[in-house]
């Protein structure tokens, strides 16, 4: 209010001063509501990474899931089931080998399809390499054929040339195809190698908790491969010669060491194990190879102690169950699961040894196997069980051929025969032969049998020679010749319940007089125990 002569200072607000103005209702409404969007959106964010997350593990879960599927029918497709509660823990040890091989594989690589890939094709493999084994040597694939196939580097011309012509063209194939796949499918991501880590721990642990010894009680393949399955079978006979206890020291046992201090009363003892060997009238063969005649084996079973059929468990292969046999003197049924490859754990048999017990008793004692001694590591084993020297390839130059891949059996006797002539003590040889190995060279079943037959002839003429040489000696002795196991020639010689081989025990001087009849069948332990008599003079 203005007058004249006077100025009046209002204090306070001016009524155009600039105030706040009040939020309007709709104003309000706009900003809860983007408020409201933007956690709808942080949930809605959320759910969308714990709904890809359930996605990942249920695909994941989907794909284990169905490789259980198929490996389950490939398990047991084509084969006899017998219902009940085998078939239960039959198809849970099934899946939980699947497990196990699928989870390994998604642990390396990171992708589930690979462990998928793994599984399955490791089973058709173990199924096609039982069958081809079945047709060959008579039985299906069991867990120490996979330590025995380790062999196939060192020597592989023992087992491919039984694969089919189009199964080496197709791992021939595979081999390139698979390692390119194999590099295209790997995940670099973590999470997936994690997760296939704890699947894998999971699948052993849970393995580690099925009853074996309820399962196989005893070892039974035939029977147990009809009842669990080949895969089920593989791991339970595998737990089983894990978790077999060692046979005491011999020395520990109740009857004492009865080889200790005992004098020998046989000067030179000669054991021959001929690859091979066999009675060419006992083998199903065509009569005009029937009729081959073995002169010295003839005249060797004519002037034997003992002679007759030794009965081997394998045809075709598994040379180390017999020489076992012969060396420890153990039986298959002492030996429960280990008897598949009693080779494996023969360390812990030391005491039971021929070489080691007949070393204790004076004698010095020499091994002879004209191949590499790392096969089934005699390179260590011979040592450790007695056996004061080794001779191994290299004691035999050989150049080798289509028509003689390997060192002649009379070069083992010649070899043999300088042994005995200088020895100036008390002395065991023990000899493995390898000229009649296979396979045989030929474009047929024919021309192999031809091929096997003729090393045969060799080797009758090695047992000859050898007892010549032993003869000359004027010392006294004992020869033991026999056969590790029957000749396997796809479309000539197939595995069949008749697996003897021959066998025959020669003293100097000796000419079948004793009370006991001279012809009998015996174990590679009966036989053991057999030379232990004669050599210890327990037997007059």
């Amino acid at each position: 209010m203005r007058r004249a002569g006077h100025i009046r200072i209002r204090i306070g607000p001016s009524r155009h001063e600039c105030k706040p103005r009040p939020v309007s209702r709709p104003a309000t409404g706009i900003i809860i509501g983007q408020f409201y969007v933007w956690q709808s959106s942080q949930k809605n964010k959320n759910a969308r990474i714990s709904l890809r997350r359930l996605r990942g593990y249920d695909l994941m879960a989907l794909a284990f899931f169905c490789t259980a599927v198929v490996f389950c029918f490939v398990e047991l497709f084509g084969t006899r089931m017998r219902a009940g509660r085998f078939l239960v823990w039959r198809l849970i040890i099934d899946c939980l080998i699947c497990a196990v091989f699928w989870s390994a594989g998604l642990a390396v690589t990171g992708a589930s399809s690979v462990g998928s890939a793994v599984s399955i094709l490791l089973l058709v493999a173990v199924r096609v390499g039982s069958r081809i084994k079945v047709a060959l040597l008579g039985e299906p694939v069991v867990f120490s054929d996979i330590v025995a196939g380790l062999n196939l580097l060192k020597a592989p011309q023992f087992y491919v040339f039984a694969l089919p012509g189009y199964l080496k063209l197709g791992f021939l194939l595979a081999l390139p195809v698979g390692a390119a796949l194999l590099v295209r499918a790997v995940n670099l991501a973590l999470r997936p190698h994690l997760e296939g880590l704890a699947v894998f721990l999971l699948s052993v642990v849970a393995l580690a908790l099925i009853p074996e010894e309820k399962l196989a009680p005893i070892p039974d393949l035939r029977a147990d491969i009809v009842r669990m399955g080949l895969p089920a079978t593989l791991f339970l006979y595998w737990r089983r010669w894990l978790g077999q206890a060692d046979m005491p020291p011999l020395g520990d046992r109740k009857h004492g060491d009865a080889d200790h201090g005992q004098r020998p009363s046989t000067e030179i003892v000669v054991v021959v194990q001929c690859e091979s060997f066999a009675d060419p009238t006992r083998l199903p063969i065509p009569a005009v190879d029937r009729a081959m005649r073995l002169p010295g084996l003839e005249r060797a079973r004519r002037d034997a102690d003992f002679q007759g059929d030794l009965l081997v468990s394998g045809f075709g292969a598994y040379t180390m169950r017999t020489e076992y046999g012969l060396l420890f003197g153990r039986s298959e049924e002492e030996l429960g699961f280990r008897r598949y490859d009693p080779f494996l754990t023969a360390v812990r048999d030391r005491t039971y040894a021929l070489p080691y017990r007949l070393g204790r008793a004076g004698y010095r004692t020499f091994f002879v196997h004209p191949h590499a001694l790392s096969f089934y590591r005699r390179d260590r084993l011979m040592p450790w069980i007695g056996f004061s020297q080794v001779a191994g390839r290299e004691a035999f130059p050989h150049v080798a051929s289509p028509a003689m891949p390997y060192p002649e059996d009379r070069a083992v006797a010649a070899y043999l025969s300088h042994l005995v002539e200088t020895a100036t003590e008390p002395s065991f040889f023990y000899a493995v032969t390898m000229e009649n190995h296979g396979p045989w060279p030929g474009r047929s079943a024919r021309e192999s049998l031809a091929s096997y037959l003729g090393h045969l002839a060799n080797s009758d003429r090695m047992l000859d020679e050898l007892r010549t040489a032993l003869d000359k000696t004027g010392r006294s002795y004992l020869l033991v010749f026999f056969g590790d196991h029957r000749p396997s020639i796809r479309g000539m010689l197939s595995p069949g319940e008749e697996r003897g081989t021959p066998y025959v025990v020669l003293r100097s001087g000796g000419d079948c007089r004793r009370a006991q009849p001279c012809e009998q069948a015996l174990t590679p332990a009966e036989l053991h125990r057999l030379i232990l008599d004669l050599v210890m003079g327990r037997m007059a």
